[in-house]
């Protein structure tokens, strides 16, 4: 979100920390998926959350992690289990299996905390005057998980 959010930081006794906000949510919309073996990332921005979107993500997907068969975890998000997504999958079962988490899981889902990681990397505590510097900061965490992809390394153990 481009609204900011203070997360832990240091000022001198009796001095509070101020960040500038500009009032508005912004949400960014992205789609992610790490191999939990390699830490390799891939992502995606859509302009929302739907079937149609979800879809260009899991070709996305195929071809980034090809040709090995990809076992893609997810939570239970009504565009998951779109018609569409359901048929195009059942199309490419051989290469694409999805495992739903019980509901109101996310602790069970690696890519929550690759979440969390670059909200505190790129979002917490610092102020966004404009949706493309949000964008902008998002993209450089992306890719620094990309080039460097122990950074996130133990944040998947658990998942091993």
């Amino acid at each position: 979100r481009q609204d900011s959010t203070i997360f832990r930081t240091w000022s001198r006794q009796g001095h509070r920390p101020t960040i500038l906000t500009t009032g508005c949510r912004n949400t960014q919309h992205i789609y992610g998926a790490v191999a939990l073996e390699t830490c390799h990332f891939t992502y995606h921005f859509a302009p929302v959350f739907n079937g149609s979107t979800f879809l260009v993500f899991l070709r996305q997907v195929l071809t980034v992690f090809a040709p090995r068969p990809v076992f893609l975890i997810l939570d239970n998000a009504r565009y998951h289990k779109h018609p569409e997504v359901q048929a195009w999958c059942h199309h490419h079962r051989e290469r694409l299996r999805l495992w739903f988490l019980p509901p109101y899981w996310p602790e069970l889902n690696a890519t929550e905390r690759l979440w969390g990681h670059v909200r505190q990397q790129s979002t917490h505590n610092r102020f966004f005057a404009t949706t493309t510097q949000l964008v902008a900061a998002l993209r450089n965490a992306f890719r620094t998980i990309q080039r460097h992809p122990d950074t996130i390394d133990a944040y998947l153990q658990p998942y091993r």
